[in-house]
């Protein structure tokens, strides 16, 4: 892909201690700070967002990140005019949802140096990729720092999201030569995406006598389908998994596709919209009396049970973005202060069921629906009160704990068969109450009782050669053309 590079969108904060304690003269040079920082950021080419107001108190910080990320900024600058307290920042920089450069001011009257410290320190504590600037607005260093540093920042996270194809070999066969997929997705967000998926389609159409052609979906999504109605084919094969960067808008591909009257394959739209987003999954199965953990946005803390385990989601985020070992946590009332910090837009909490953990690949058949053999995955050598769970390290950091120790495995006929039926009732139950179509995976929990818990409904599973999905369908023996007819011949019209 080619990537063309956008106007940094930077978002400033100005903020001091709450205190009331401070003269009158202080609180205005503070807000006077404000229109300062603006212009300092303007003079070096970025285009800046605020809200036109300090922010010195929790729910302030808090609401100003939520705006400036409303904005889809790519960095944010914390400009501290005083000492401050450290749980301020951490609300700005935990709603804004990116690194942050704290601008600490140097008076010796109102200790910015000290609020900054304080509100680097906090950041470090919680996990806030932040960098430190401390000076005038008028000296060179400080502003030789804030242009390294923003636009650093800025730079790496313009990349998250983005899906690059790697084409091609390694050139004379050197491993170095190739792109580490699981390096550039622990280190800057990128999906690095092989041809491997759209090669193994095309080539199993062609054993099937059917010629095919790539057309790529860009912003310009909706000229794309309209130019690719013009085109007449007999038939879309869709593997679109998200729209400039976004994973929630693939629903429009289908939806567009519906309004052209253009058959594909795959989900329909009303399946694609509703799974993509885990609060309305959870809502969907807790209304047709399917086992789920259940769903809390983040303000419906006080209907947590103390001493319960829950684990907290990215409602909109796959492959495990967002997802920790800390995402799992036993519920206190203190801990009540740390779930404010969280949008309700974007996060989702859940019962943490312990148990085992499975993944179901549904394929259509000639008499409905047909189960691949499922696959368990199994957390080899994990320490007692180790959440076993698929992290972020779990999928994409090689050489750590979680990665050499989270292992796909079908366990076969050793699967207890009381266990297996209601694994596969549950994973038929999603499909005919999502209305599936083409493929999908359903991932379950299972507890100490054997009572499977639905996790997650993925109507747009990656079915490329080293995916759950091809691993599934391999384990059962079928050919992948045989496949390929049956996603074709559930095609939606």
């Amino acid at each position: 892909m080619f990537y063309k590079n956008k106007k940094t969108k930077v978002g400033l904060i100005v903020t001091m201690s709450q205190d009331e304690t401070w003269p009158d003269v202080i609180v205005n040079r503070v807000k006077g700070y404000l229109p300062m920082a603006r212009q300092t950021l303007q003079n070096l080419g970025f285009e800046v967002f605020d809200c036109n107001e300090i922010a010195r108190t929790s729910s302030q910080m808090k609401a100003q990140g939520e705006e400036l990320r409303r904005k889809e900024i790519n960095a944010l600058v914390i400009y501290v005019g005083t000492w401050t307290y450290s749980n301020t920042t951490v609300m700005a920089a935990v709603n804004a949802g990116v690194p942050v450069v704290i601008w600490a001011n140097s008076s010796v009257e109102t200790f910015g140096i000290v609020g900054g410290s304080i509100a680097r320190g906090a950041l470090d504590e919680v996990g806030i990729r932040n960098y430190l600037v401390y000076g005038d607005f008028n000296d060179s260093r400080v502003i030789d720092d804030l242009k390294k540093y923003v636009s650093g920042i800025a730079g790496a996270t313009k990349l998250r999201g983005m899906i690059y194809g790697e084409g091609g070999s390694r050139s004379m066969g050197m491993v170095t030569a190739r792109i580490d997929p699981s390096e550039w997705m622990s280190r800057f967000g990128i999906d690095v995406d092989g041809f491997d998926q759209v090669e193994l389609i095309e080539e199993n159409l062609n054993k099937l006598g059917i010629e095919s052609y790539r057309r790529g979906i860009t912003a310009n999504f909706m000229n794309e389908i309209a130019a690719l109605s013009a085109e007449k084919p007999e038939f879309v094969f869709n593997l679109v998994e998200s729209i400039n960067n976004k994973g929630e808008l693939c629903y429009f591909i289908p939806a567009l596709l519906n309004l052209y009257s253009l058959p594909y394959t795959g989900n329909p739209v009303e399946a694609m919209f509703i799974t993509t987003s885990k609060s309305l999954t959870s809502k969907t199965l807790r209304k047709a009396g399917i086992n789920n953990p259940g769903g809390y946005s983040p303000s419906q803390w006080k209907e947590l049970i103390p001493g319960h385990q829950y684990i907290i989601k990215p409602v909109w985020e796959d492959g495990s973005l967002g997802i920790t070992g800390e995402s799992v946590f036993t519920f206190t009332p203190e801990y009540a202060d740390k779930l404010k910090s969280y949008n309700d837009t974007h996060w989702l909490i859940e019962e943490y069921i312990d148990g085992r953990e499975f993944n179901i690949t549904i394929i259509p058949g000639e008499k409905g629906p047909e189960i691949m053999p499922p696959a368990e995955i199994v957390f080899n050598n994990y320490e007692k009160g180790k959440p076993r769970i698929v992290d972020f390290k779990a999928k994409w950091e090689p050489g750590t704990f979680e990665y050499d120790n989270t292992i796909r495995h079908f366990p076969g006929e050793k699967l207890d068969p009381v266990l297996r039926k209601r694994i596969i009732d549950a994973a038929l139950q999603c499909w005919y109450e999502f209305g599936l179509k083409g493929y999908a995976r359903v991932d379950m929990r299972v507890d100490r009782n054997d009572i499977p818990y639905v996790i997650e409904v993925n109507a747009n599973p990656c079915i490329s050669p080293d995916s759950g999905v091809i691993a599934a369908i391999n384990e059962a023996g079928i050919p992948f053309t045989s496949i390929l007819r049956r996603i074709i011949n559930d095609i939606n019209i």
